[in-house]
């Protein structure tokens, strides 16, 4: 098992992943966010807080090299998985 270092400055934590973790995450919070909130369909009923982490989450990914699973939508203002 490869161990991260976790820096804490104050509020905000600093992860180091590889790219191959960073990948999985994707994985991880695609799922999480579409387990969380397909079955709502009022706008009131989803959960924001999840959705703010995915979109955190999918905005490194041309950073981490994995802009082919990640894509920004100019027309929304943010990222979505891509069809592949």
């Amino acid at each position: 098992m490869n161990i991260h270092k976790l820096h804490n400055n104050h509020d905000n934590i600093t992860i180091t992943l590889t790219r191959e973790q960073y990948k999985t995450l994707l994985k991880t919070v695609y799922l999480g966010e579409w387990f969380s909130n397909s079955p709502h369909v009022a706008e009131e009923e989803i959960e924001h807080d999840i959705e703010d982490i995915e979109q955190q989450v999918y905005s490194y990914a041309a950073l981490a090299g994995q802009k082919e699973w990640i894509e920004f939508d100019e027309s929304a203002r943010m990222f979505f998985p891509t069809q592949d």
